[in-house]
């Protein structure tokens, strides 16, 4: 691993160090290092990790550091997400740390905004809002409402907010202080590593802060409309589940217990519903023996989805796959049909 040690501004302000991980994203990077270089709060640490790239990621990861003397590189054989996170991480030196993926963008006076919110309160974690856009560059302005949270209150929020949106799970929409992450580490090898992650790094904090101000731009590109298939690893959902609803087991304060075994629960759901959509792209996959299988999960779980603070929506699929999984592609499949017809 090839890492190397630039200057970084000395000043009474805090550092915040950033981490980026870059894998063959030669047409994405610049968008998103330069939504980080322009931020109005300068003394950053930007850390890209280039985690084993074949294309040209590696040379424009040296060309920003030879441009700005914030930016510190890293040139290590590819691991995944979770291994290039865990390298940043480990040389990391700001009182904040921050993550963003190298295809997303963020408003650049992010951090200027969350050092704002925090001022002198004893803040271990900013939560800001992100939005899913196709349009590069865009920009949103809304209506801000700050919650504060403290103790127990902070992971029961989590608990019941996941359930009607992924965000929540996420590690790349917090400024976190570098003594609450401490020695926490992402799973390598496993994909979903944001869940037990956050899981655990909430679970330590005293008090955050949680913001709707959308600071956060998480680009997808619609204009793709296929996307690929159950994989072997997407299980990886199913184990991340069981570790949630194992930690969360022991907890008797607010939902806590009873939201960790609901995200376990929607994990059955959450691959037939990939599978009814997109199909299964791992030859190696039986599908009948898996449908089988993650039927079998759902019924016996459908109580703890049914009673559980989740889209009205979410409980209808819940419900048809437990009736009939054919039944309920063919719904799928027509309703897919519709969607493509209304893009064209």
């Amino acid at each position: 691993m090839n890492i190397n040690e630039t200057y970084i501004f000395q000043s009474d302000s805090p550092l915040i160090s950033v981490i980026i991980p870059v894998y063959n994203v030669e047409l994405y990077l610049d968008r998103a290092v330069k939504s980080i270089l322009s931020q109005t709060y300068q003394n950053l640490e930007i850390i890209l990790v280039d985690d084993g790239s074949t294309d040209k990621s590696p040379q424009m990861c040296d060309k920003y550091k030879m441009c700005d003397r914030r930016v510190r590189v890293v040139h290590k054989e590819n691991g995944g997400l979770s291994s290039a996170r865990n390298a940043g991480l480990d040389i990391a030196r700001g009182k904040y740390i921050s993550f963003l993926d190298s295809d997303d963008w963020v408003a650049n006076d992010l951090f200027e905004y969350c050092l704002s919110l925090i001022e002198s309160k004893p803040v271990d974690i900013v939560q800001y809002a992100t939005v899913i856009t196709s349009v590069v560059g865009q920009s949103v302005t809304n209506q801000e409402k700050i919650r504060i949270l403290r103790g127990k209150d902070i992971l029961d929020y989590l608990m019941i907010q996941s359930t009607k949106s992924d965000r929540y799970y996420a590690a790349w929409n917090c400024l976190y202080t570098r003594d609450i992450i401490g020695e926490l580490r992402f799973p390598v090898g496993r994909i979903n590593e944001d869940i037990v992650w956050k899981y655990q790094v909430l679970s330590k904090a005293n008090m955050m802060i949680d913001s709707t101000i959308v600071k956060h731009y998480y680009y997808r590109n619609d204009g793709s409309i296929t996307k690929s298939g159950l994989k072997k690893r997407d299980f990886d959902l199913m184990i991340a589940g069981e570790e949630i609803k194992k930690l969360s087991s022991c907890e008797t304060y607010g939902r806590i217990r009873q939201m960790g075994a609901v995200k376990c629960a929607r994990s059955s759901l959450s691959l037939l519903c990939k599978i009814a959509y997109y199909g299964i792209s791992d030859e190696q996959l039986k599908k009948k023996e898996i449908v089988k299988e993650l039927t079998k999960r759902l019924r016996k779980d459908y109580f703890v989805l049914i009673v559980a603070p989740m889209a009205f929506s979410r409980k209808i699929l819940a419900t048809l796959f437990c009736i009939n999984y054919k039944m309920t592609e063919l719904i799928v499949f027509f309703v897919k049909c519709f969607q493509r017809s209304s893009w064209l």
